[in-house]
């Protein structure tokens, strides 16, 4: 972002947990995994 552009308001905002979360095949496998062995439930799914 330029000075010209942070002068006139503009400003970025990132969503780190986005960017940390993966992508959907991974979180699947890992949930899974989760479940199978124990350290997450259903429930602990659906709140993620």
């Amino acid at each position: 972002m330029t000075p010209r552009q942070r002068a006139d308001g503009y400003y970025l905002e990132y969503n780190m947990a986005s960017l940390l979360r993966g992508d959907q095949k991974s979180m699947a496998e890992s949930f899974a995994k989760g479940i199978q062995w124990g350290w997450l439930s259903v429930n602990d799914v659906r709140r993620m």
